[in-house]
């Protein structure tokens, strides 16, 4: 199979809406692309590096899993719905303080909780942020509880 080509044998994609393309700024990253002053990012992003990118950016353990793992069959919709073209998610777990969360004072429990959640969400955005300065298409949905209620308990985001 190949993919369409533009006139100096560019790929074709990404296929812009024409408002988009004829903005300056659009036109000169693609002019860089074609002169080769911008390079394109890998197909595959190696998972060493992503599990690196993630505990970095304050993850206490992560790894990537393909879309098409059978035990995301469920979660396959959603993930596209929110970002099209999605072919891989990032698990990452952050550790909470056991005892805070043992401790029978809501509050202590409570900001736990809300700590451990800020945690998770700027290491997600952390990471987002570098996948996409490497020229990849990224999404961090939120940690917390879901927001998009008038879609609950049948989708997720």
């Amino acid at each position: 199979m190949t993919a369409a080509r533009d006139a100096e044998g560019q790929p074709a994609y990404p296929r812009l809406p024409a408002k988009l393309a004829a903005h300056p700024s659009v036109q000169a990253v693609l002019a860089q692309r074609r002169s080769g002053g911008i390079a394109r990012p890998s197909a595959v992003i190696d998972a060493e590096w992503l599990r690196e990118l993630c505990l970095a950016a304050g993850a206490d353990d992560a790894a990537p899993v393909s879309l098409d793992h059978p035990d995301l069959a469920g979660e396959r919709e959603h993930a596209q719905s929110a970002l099209p073209g999605t072919r891989t998610l990032i698990a990452m777990a952050v550790r909470m303080n056991r005892d805070n969360c043992r401790s029978p004072a809501r509050s202590v429990a409570n900001q736990e909780f809300h700590q451990t959640d800020e945690q998770a969400n700027h290491a997600a955005r952390s990471v987002t942020q570098a996948l996409q300065d490497a020229g990849y298409r990224a999404l961090n949905p939120s940690v917390g509880f879901p927001q998009e209620m008038d879609r609950f308990p049948s989708e997720r985001i």
